[in-house]
């Protein structure tokens, strides 16, 4: 028997349909049956060789009434519902939905596979896939890349650009990244050329690079209202990254089904160790095309995911702590704004306005987009042959990093602590055991001994090595 993909490319699926009709009604024999022949044993061949042709035929027509694929990870299959979405079904489940379709499950008279087992067979064969979930950037269907074959299930969703007005979201990012600025509108030039690559690549089916688009700004300026409009302009789906940035998970499944990943500053930490984490991690997201889906209990695939990586916190020096240090190895992957705090431009006291004042600026995304899109013509001093836009660090928020307290400033030291050799100067040890940042230290006169306190209420007396 032919495979799906043979039969397919061979006759069509129209020939296909003529031929399956065709063989529910094989015209009766004309001779006489030949001695012995019994006209019961005539009718019984003409019934097994319809049979035959039937489950053939049926075979083939996967392609034509049933979009399915086999989770080979979960031994699922996939089935497209009525509603456009993906059903995971097990056998006896997909073997009903075959019956619906009209391929029997009944083992024939003669023998063989029933029709929905032939079916089910030419699925595992030939529709196999090693993943099936939503994948940023790109559309549903099947793709097969690096050597793996895998099912998108689902699709970003793009706003259309229609030419209009957007007044509401105008007021606010002017408030947001140009009225404290004096007028200066490098700010907001920044973030309408980072949008507008970012929309452009995502739509054309490209992975573009793009730098952490980072704001700092004090409590309820709208900063994060911004970051929930960015997630609707690139495809209205979002993941928090921070666990699996900061190396406290393994797994990073679930951020390949969504464009935007949103950092705040309320799930980040200001300990040394996690800000070098978090900068080697960000790198990673921003600098690399090719990216490993690691999922708890599944073998490990690479893709490569549309990714948008965007961060919020206030401005105060020691929240901006959570911020790496913009050394030559991460400087150029972060963008650094600063946001200000102006009154909204639309009274948000109530549930109700707020609800009004998200309901304004969704109908005003579609006009923001036509503006990003076809009127908006970016800077040439903001283009980059790398990045979608050139970068940019606000000058007060580098200060700010650069002069952090010294009590902030000793606490980083004390996070990153490491006992010295006396006479080489080399460290030979790490130390650990405190649950809470260390808050003092202190050494023996020998400089033998150094006694550390945390904020958890422990001491610890570690002894140093005098080479």
């Amino acid at each position: 028997m032919k495979d799906i993909d043979e039969l397919a490319k061979e006759v069509g699926p129209d020939a296909v349909k003529a031929a399956l009709e065709n063989a529910q009604e094989v015209p009766a024999p004309t001779a006489q049956p030949s001695a012995g022949v019994t006209s019961e044993s005539v009718e019984k061949a003409k019934q097994k060789k319809k049979a035959q042709r039937e489950t053939q035929l049926k075979a083939a027509l996967i392609t034509v009434p049933l979009d399915a694929y086999y989770d080979t990870s979960k031994s699922k299959y996939l089935v497209l519902n009525a509603g456009g979405r993906r059903l995971p079904l097990d056998t006896g489940q997909f073997k009903k939905r075959l019956q619906q379709e009209g391929f029997s499950a009944k083992t024939p008279e003669e023998g063989g596979l029933s029709p929905a087992d032939t079916v089910t067979i030419q699925v595992q064969d030939h529709r196999d896939v090693c993943y099936a979930a939503p994948l940023a950037g790109r559309m549903a269907g099947f793709c097969e890349e690096g050597g793996h074959r895998f099912l998108v299930t689902d699709s970003p969703r793009f706003i259309p650009a229609v030419k209009g007005e957007w007044p509401t979201l105008r007021e606010l990012l002017n408030n947001l990244f140009t009225k404290g600025e004096e007028g200066d509108t490098a700010q907001l030039d920044t973030v309408y050329t980072w949008l507008k690559g970012s929309i452009e690549a995502l739509r054309a089916g490209r992975t573009k690079e793009a730098q952490c688009l980072a704001m700092a700004g004090p409590p309820q300026s709208g900063k994060s209202l911004f970051q929930k409009i960015i997630t609707l302009l690139l495809g209205d789906r979002v993941a928090k990254p921070y666990l699996f940035l900061s190396g406290k998970t393994p797994f990073n499944a679930e951020l390949f089904g969504a464009e935007h990943l949103m950092l705040e500053d309320e799930h980040m930490s200001n300990r040394f160790q996690d800000r070098a984490a978090l900068a080697g991690s960000i790198k990673g997201i921003v600098a690399n095309e090719d990216q490993h889906r690691h999922e708890k209990h599944c073998t490990g695939t690479n893709h490569r995911p549309f990714w948008r990586l965007t961060m919020t916190l206030n401005d105060e020096p020691e929240a901006l702590r959570v911020i790496p240090p913009l050394d030559e190895h991460f400087a150029d992957k972060i963008i650094l704004l600063r946001a200000s705090r102006y009154p909204l431009p639309m009274p948000t006291m109530t549930s109700e306005e707020r609800a009004a004042f998200w309901e304004r600026l969704e109908s005003e995304l579609p006009a923001f987009i036509h503006f990003l899109l076809h009127e908006y013509q970016q800077p040439q001093a903001l283009r980059d042959s790398r990045y979608v836009v050139a970068g940019f660090h606000h000058p007060a928020l580098v200060q700010a990093l650069h002069g952090v307290s010294p009590a902030a400033a000793l606490m980083g030291l004390i996070d990153q602590l490491k006992p010295w050799e006396v006479a080489s100067g080399k460290p030979n040890a790490t130390l650990s055991g405190h649950g809470d940042p260390v808050n003092s230290v202190a050494f023996s006169p020998d400089g033998r001994t150094l006694v550390s306190g945390s904020a958890d209420k422990t001491d610890r007396k570690s002894t140093l090595q005098n080479s």
